[in-house]
């Protein structure tokens, strides 16, 4: 179905003039990554719906989306392997968010977790997958994972108190990039 909007997306773009036929190829894979990626957002916002957290589905596309771009790490080898795994970690993030509630973590617990966080990624990020990254575009990497996990640890403990859920989410949203990125660098060692 994606193959068959995005051939006649780029036939109809081709057929106009907006593109160049030399850049056929360039627009068939950025429109197939940009509806895919859409389909996953609006399958899981509707799963989180289903299951009595909307919220929880934003989160999770959010954090995945800010965080997991610049800290690299596992990919799927298909675009139906990909949407698999998309949702069976939204499910985990959703149990380690139940658990998290369940034990009662509190604020200091969560800025120690958020803590440990820093640390991996310090020490890890990021795991390139496709193309080598320069020594300045690691750094630039490396700062910028940094910089949007301290922001969502921050968002999660100021949430703690108003809406628990949501802040154990951004904990497990970043507990499962983080786990992505380490298990993507076992395999290049």
């Amino acid at each position: 179905m994606i193959e068959k909007i995005v051939n006649n997306l780029v036939k109809n773009l081709l057929k106009i003039e907006i593109i160049k036929s030399q850049e056929k190829v360039l627009y068939e894979y950025g429109i197939r990554l940009l509806l895919t990626s859409i389909f996953n957002s609006i399958w899981i916002i509707g799963v989180a719906a289903f299951l009595g957290y909307p919220i929880l589905g934003v989160i999770y596309i959010f954090i995945l989306g800010n965080v997991r771009t610049q800290l690299g790490g596992y990919h799927a080898k298909s675009y139906g392997g990909c949407f698999v795994c998309y949702n069976i970690f939204f499910a985990f993030s959703i149990l380690i968010s139940k658990f998290l509630s369940f034990i009662k973590c509190n604020r200091l617990e969560m800025a120690f977790i958020g803590g440990v966080y820093l640390l991996i990624i310090y020490k890890f990020a990021p795991v390139p997958f496709a193309k080598k990254l320069d020594s300045s575009e690691k750094d630039i990497a490396k700062k910028n994972a940094l910089g949007r996990t301290a922001l969502w640890i921050c968002i999660a403990i100021l949430l703690r108190n108003y809406e628990k859920y949501w802040a154990f989410e951004i904990l497990a949203v970043l507990g499962i990039s983080i786990v992505l990125m380490l298990t993507e660098l076992n395999k290049k060692e």
